[in-house]
């Protein structure tokens, strides 16, 4: 029995193997299914992941391509529109040379056939009106001219009497001078009394100074509205020459008869250049005059600077009576203040100076750097040459006097001679009466008081000088900007003449019969200018060195 069970026993273990044994083979084959299947997998995946990126890339390609085809359709449409533009801009080409062909032929066909007559009445009208108003202008002009001899005659008057003026001040520094010493003489009361009626004189001087003053003012203001109207003819000149031209240009038939008014046009065009030339002569002249009264101004400033030291060695002598008559402290010191306050006003007045003088040096450059342009501009005003003469003799009295009074100055007002006089008379000084000495203190109180009534109407005088300065100031601006429309003028005449010299061709006479009918305008404007702006601008610049 044992035996036969161990043999089904063992039976069975073999069965088992056996299928042990099948079982580890497919299961062998099954990881080596599996491993192929995954080799598989991966292998699509990698060729999935290719797809896709050639999908992508050709989307890419495709919009690429899109964009591409609608560039290539937009630069079609634009070659087509470029190559109609071309036909239609060759075909107007055509047309236009046609119609200048057929115009040169009518333009033949009527200079061939008889001349057409210019109607010449209005315009004829308008340039009576134009030139009756400009001898209006120039009368007047000729009147404020008078005016300026006489104003300038009246200034000579007022240089002499102030010349006297500054002598009789350089006296009465002396007469301070010995009025500070600290024992006065009895006969000092005599002396006082003559400083007070000179001082009244003095008063007197200023007083008339201040009238001069503004009656230049005055004469300013007229030459302001003198510049106005010859703005305001400058303008309907221009207006008119404008208008005129536009009429040319919608009539162009009605302006062809330029060749008939060539020669009276050639010797206006002489006559004004003559005329101009002239008048830059007169403007150069001016501006040498306008030299001569700087430099004069400049030496009456430094004997003014000598005049305010002098008046400061006065106030320090002064002070020496401090001490001995306590009585006129007061009145010294206040003195001394205004005397300080006068100071700086005065170097004001002289900064102020420099700078018009810099100004005048910077415009007279500025003439001189366009005056080389203009040299075959500018020529003559023949009425004008009388009162600058006139002009030039009262300006050499003027400058004569004021070297004289800078002599006289010189020899009496020197600080030098005050101070000998006063060590001189310091050492034969004799003790005076108490009467004397109070009467002396009030005299001289009296004396500080004139003084600085002086000063006060000389503080006045300087700022209505500076309102003057500032008045010239403007009205050289106006001048420049009629300068700059001067020259804009020239140059327009001067393209003119070149064009009347130019030989006629058959093209050019078109233009020339176009504009003739403007051009004696333009002369007429010019002519203006010329007449007006420039004499007067050369007399208020030497009106503006005079007032400094």
């Amino acid at each position: 029995v044992e035996n036969q069970s161990e043999k089904e026993l063992l039976c069975r273990l073999q069965k088992l193997q056996l299928q042990h044994q099948n079982v580890t083979c497919e299961k062998e084959k099954l990881l080596e299914r599996q491993q192929q299947l995954q080799e598989e997998l991966q292998c699509h995946e990698a060729e999935l992941q290719h797809l896709r990126d050639t999908v992508a890339s050709f989307k890419e390609s495709s919009e690429k391509d899109t964009e591409t085809h609608t560039q290539l359709q937009e630069m079609k449409q634009l070659y087509q529109a470029s190559k109609d533009e071309l036909e239609r801009q060759k075909h107007m080409y055509d047309q236009l040379e046609q119609d200048l062909l057929l115009c040169q032929l009518e333009l033949k066909e009527l200079k061939a056939s008889q001349p057409i007559l210019e109607d010449k009445g209005k315009c004829a009208n308008k340039c009576d009106t134009l030139l009756s108003r400009l001898t209006e202008l120039q009368e007047k002009y000729k009147a404020s001219q008078k005016e300026m001899g006489q104003l300038q005659m009246e200034q000579c008057e007022l240089l002499e009497d102030q010349r006297r003026m500054q002598e009789e001040q350089g006296q009465l520094q002396e007469e301070l001078h010995r009025l500070t010493l600290p024992l006065p003489k009895s006969g000092l009361l005599l002396k006082s009394q003559e400083l007070l009626t000179k001082l009244e004189d003095l008063c007197e001087l200023q007083l008339l100074y201040q009238g001069m003053q503004e009656e230049q003012k005055k004469l300013i203001q007229n030459q302001d509205c003198v510049l106005k109207e010859q703005l305001e003819i400058h303008e309907e000149l221009r207006h008119f020459k404008e208008s005129h031209f536009q009429e040319v240009l919608e009539n162009p038939d009605d302006s062809k008869l330029a060749k008939s008014s060539k020669c009276n046009r050639n010797k206006q065009s002489k006559l004004l250049m003559e005329q101009m030339q002239a008048l830059q002569v007169l403007y150069e002249a001016g501006q040498a005059e306008q030299e001569l009264l700087q430099q004069e101004q400049g030496r009456l400033l430094e004997e003014r600077k000598r005049l305010q030291a002098d008046l400061q060695l006065c106030l320090e002598e002064m002070q020496l009576l401090q001490v001995q008559s306590p009585s006129i402290k007061m009145s010294l010191e206040s003195y001394g203040k205004s005397y300080g306050s006068m100071v700086p006003s005065n170097e004001n007045c002289r900064k102020t100076y420099d700078t018009t003088v810099d100004d005048d040096e910077s415009y007279y450059k500025s003439y001189t750097s366009t005056q080389t342009s203009s040299e075959s501009f500018l020529k003559s005003y023949d009425s004008s040459t009388s009162a600058s003469e006139a002009y030039g003799k009262s300006y050499c009295t003027t400058s004569n006097s004021s070297i004289t009074y800078k002599k006289s100055y010189g020899s009496t007002s020197s600080s030098d001679t005050c101070q000998k006089s006063f060590v001189s008379s310091c050492t034969d000084e004799e003790p005076a009466e108490p009467e004397d000495m109070e009467r002396f203190e009030e005299m001289v109180a009296k004396v500080l008081i004139k003084l600085q009534a002086v000063q006060a109407m000389y503080q006045i005088s300087q700022e209505e000088h500076s309102q003057l300065q500032e008045q010239m100031e403007k009205l050289l601006a106006k001048q420049k900007d009629l300068k700059e429309e001067l020259d804009a003028c020239e140059r327009e005449f001067k393209e003119c003449m070149e064009c009347l010299e130019k030989p006629l061709a058959p093209q050019s006479d078109k233009n020339e019969n176009m504009f003739g009918l403007w051009k004696p305008m333009v002369f007429l404007a010019i002519a203006a200018v010329a007449l007006y702006v420039l004499p007067n601008m050369r007399q208020q610049e030497s009106e503006f060195c005079l007032m400094e």
